[in-house]
């Protein structure tokens, strides 16, 4: 149990830095960035957060959590590209984490370590942990869901299937209907 928790501590100690490093330097240009973070800025400052609003048009094309979480960042953190990008950092940690707990179980320590440190240096961990869009979110709802299924397959007990349902739930308010294709 112990090597388990100084690997996880030791590969976040790694990333954390990693992706916090110059987080809010490079400013917010990419197109699908700029929609959430100006569309969270108008729920902030409309105090409007149920229905979205991109230049002062509805915006219904995208769901709203990537909204939701990053005017709650601006709220805390104050409207800058860090407070865009955050909400990112978070979740792809949180899917680096569950990962590991589930590869390990699995399959060991090694292999889930070798596992996380793959996904964080791929194109994936390298574009979407540090930018303001959904695809980190929707990574850790679709990692969620796969290991609930996996578990549903072995057990299939009513609180898996509820936790199931619940994260595949949230994978469609961060990205739509991508969360569904697992």
């Amino acid at each position: 149990m112990m090597s388990y928790l100084k690997t996880l501590l030791v590969i976040l100690c790694l990333l954390v830095p990693a992706l916090l490093y110059s987080l809010g330097e490079r400013p917010v240009s990419k197109v699908q960035e700029v929609r959430v973070a100006e569309t969270a800025r108008e729920m902030v400052v409309s105090g409007n957060w149920a229905v979205p609003r991109y230049n002062g048009e509805l915006r219904l094309q995208k769901p709203p959590l990537p909204y939701w979480l990053t005017s709650a960042s601006y709220k805390v953190f104050g409207l800058n590209a860090t407070a865009v990008r955050l909400p990112a950092v978070i979740f792809g940690l949180l899917a680096v984490v569950l990962l590991f707990a589930w590869v390990r179980r699995e399959a060991g320590v090694e292999a889930a370590a070798n596992t996380v440190l793959v996904l964080a240096a791929s194109y994936i961990g390298v574009r979407y942990f540090r930018s303001g869009e959904a695809d980190a979110m929707l990574l850790f709802f679709i990692t969620s869901a796969s290991m609930l299924g996996y578990q549903l397959l072995q057990n299939k007990d009513v609180r898996s299937q509820a936790m199931f349902g619940l994260v595949l739930g949230f994978g469609f308010l961060s990205k739509g209907p991508a969360a569904l294709a697992i």
